[in-house]
């Protein structure tokens, strides 16, 4: 008749002693990710406090009021008026079947490419010319029915997303280095009123400046 054999109370003792070790190990790894996890957040978030916590914004939409507001047709779009309105004439037709929302008598429509930004088009809802914006932005436009003012990656949406991502994740991290621009709609161009000493990115991506 054989027996089972059962540890003895030395081998009992080792087995819950690496069992120990073994679990202080996990905690204290757990616990390292969650300081350093909470260490990078409150740097993160310090950079942008010290970025834009006092900053105002340049200027306010009020401040440039369109000449007209809009009130008649929507002519169609004009495929000849620019490269910007064949490349994407499906995106620019759907949103010139909304209201006017730029400059008085102007559309705006967006896309966004992934990896690249987010672009523009303005249509002219009276002739149905389109004009490229030769710039990107990182996280949105602003802009409004009754100004001339376009605001590229405004600071509220900088403060809003990095709210909301906590600065855990690249894109987070980013938002330290992303700052808004300024310009105004003049004569069927845009004109960059600030910051004047540092160039907005190109959207030159996608070979948009390039028909």
């Amino acid at each position: 008749m054989k027996f089972k054999k059962h540890p003895t109370i030395n081998e009992t003792a080792i087995v819950c002693l690496a069992l120990s070790i073994v679990g202080i190990m996990f905690l204290g790894l757990r616990y390292k990710e969650k300081t350093t996890s909470e260490s990078f957040d409150i740097q993160c978030s310090d950079e942008i406090a010290t970025n834009w916590g006092n900053e105002k914004p340049f200027t306010t939409f009020e401040q440039y009021p369109p000449e007209d507001i809009f009130t008649g047709a929507t002519a169609p779009l004009d495929l000849n008026s620019s490269f910007i309105a064949r490349r994407f004439k499906t995106t620019i037709n759907e949103a010139l079947k909304n209201d006017v929302n730029f400059a008085g008598h102007y559309v705006i429509a967006e896309w966004g490419f992934t990896g690249i930004g987010n672009e523009l088009a303005v249509v002219d809802t009276n002739t149905g010319k389109a004009y490229p914006f030769p710039y990107v932005a990182n996280m949105g436009f602003e802009y409004k029915k009754d100004s001339n003012l376009l605001i590229v990656d405004p600071l509220w949406l900088i403060k809003k997303i990095a709210k909301e991502t906590g600065c855990t994740n690249p894109p987070g991290r980013d938002l330290v280095e992303v700052r808004p621009y300024y310009f105004l709609w003049e004569d069927n161009s845009f004109k960059l009123l600030d910051p004047l000493d540092l160039p907005p990115p190109l959207d030159d991506n996608v070979g948009n400046l390039n028909p």
